[in-house]
């Protein structure tokens, strides 16, 4: 990345310059009328990695003129005024990052061009791609397919189970727990399952785990003080922290899209309810209060709705169920005398995904439209699949 002024062609008055007085005092006001009074900027983007936008980026000067760019273009802004200019290279995916600062300070001088180099990194991510947990082929590992069910693809190679993917806000990693190491703790990997990373180190459970919307922190369930409560850790490692604290069990956190709560399930009041708190966990209170016991809450993209699975007392059966953030507008999607639980939005809000028994008898994720028709079977293998984690597909920087 560098900004290196180069000089302009010669005009015409200055290549004339010399010869006698008289000329050389001609060619010298020919040069002074001649000498450009603006400079140009030239551009060049690379992008390196994948999978890379094939719409490529927005580029743009002075937050006005904007240019829509390959991942690998040449741009020429011409006709600028001598002084500092400001370049902006945005609409880039979650996963590809610019080398060096953005916005970028350009200084142009008249009759020069100032090159600049922006550099873009895509690394490896799901990009709407779901993942998942399955026993398909023999112990539980973590697999990733496209948004139809299509392209499957096996990330985690261990005879020990692996579950509970949970897929980053850039997409680039995926959270998981495993009982690899001999009894279950969280784990971090690289969207491609490479270089995965022991979270925490405790002979308790730990294991659900939702990303903080900036996706520097992780929220889980751990009984590691006696009970089941919420705890937080920094998505590097370090000392978790427990949030809830309570004798009750609490359990399967969700964190909001804007990072501001984090909902959960609690039997502190009798029954198992979706409950909310800040992340630090305070404020807490109740979505739900019903007679029966709800589960894996999910927030919706846009934060205005949590999809939960909901225990029939009357069937026995679990549905999914969708209410707004306050608990008003609760809603019935399913109803089916059989087990759907686990839900997750897709990125743009229009479908659920969730965890079911219906169909050939052993678990599969499906999908549905988000008032509960048309419903899809994406796994239908003869095996249990299920824990579905979409990403946040679309987000640009």
């Amino acid at each position: 990345m560098c900004t290196l002024p180069r000089p302009a062609a010669p005009t015409q008055g200055a290549a004339a310059a010399g010869g006698g007085d008289a000329g050389g005092r001609d060619a010298a006001v020919d040069a002074t009328v001649d000498a450009p009074a603006t400079g140009s900027i030239e551009v060049t983007v690379t992008t390196s990695g994948a999978p890379a936008d094939p719409d490529g980026y927005m580029l743009a000067l002075d937050g006005t003129e904007e240019r829509e760019v390959d991942v690998e273009a040449t741009e020429t802004f011409a006709g600028l005024e001598p002084g500092d200019h400001e370049l902006m290279l945005s609409d880039r995916q979650s996963n590809c990052a610019a080398m060096g600062a953005l916005p970028r300070t350009v200084p142009v001088t008249a009759g020069a061009v100032a090159d600049v180099e922006i550099a873009v990194e895509c690394a490896p991510a799901l990009l709407d791609r779901i993942a998942f947990a399955s026993d398909r082929e023999g112990s539980e590992e973590i697999y990733v397919m496209n948004a139809d069910g299509s392209g499957p693809e096996r990330l985690t190679m261990n005879d020990a189970p692996d579950d509970g993917p949970a897929v980053s806000p850039d997409e680039t990693r995926i959270a998981f727990h495993s009982i690899r190491d001999s009894n279950v703790k969280l784990y971090v990997m690289n969207a491609d399952g490479s270089d995965p990373m022991r979270l925490t180190d405790d002979p308790a459970f730990d294991g659900g785990a939702t990303w903080s919307p900036d996706g520097e922190r992780i929220a889980f369930r751990s009984d590691r003080d006696g009970d089941s409560d919420i705890f937080v850790v920094d998505a590097a490692g370090g000392e978790p922290t427990n949030l809830t604290d309570h004798p009750a069990a609490d359990t399967d956190p969700s964190w909001s899209p804007d990072g501001t709560k984090i909902a959960f399930i609690s039997d502190r009041d009798g029954n198992r309810d979706v409950l909310t708190m800040n992340p630090d966990g305070t404020g807490v209170a109740h979505v739900t209060e019903t007679a029966s016991d709800e589960s894996a809450p999910a927030w919706s993209a846009d934060g205005s709705r949590i999809a939960f699975a909901y225990l029939s007392a009357d069937s026995g059966s679990y549905d999914i169920r969708v209410a707004n953030a306050d608990g008003t507008g609760v809603a019935t999607l399913t109803d089916y005398p059989g087990r759907d639980t686990r839900p997750c939005w897709a990125p743009d809000g229009s479908r659920i995904a969730f965890q079911s028994d219906r169909g050939d008898g052993f678990d599969d994720v499906w999908s549905m439209d988000a008032d509960g028709t048309a419903l899809v079977n994406l796994t239908a293998e003869a095996a249990v699949d299920g824990s579905a984690s979409w990403g946040p597909a679309g987000e640009v920087l």
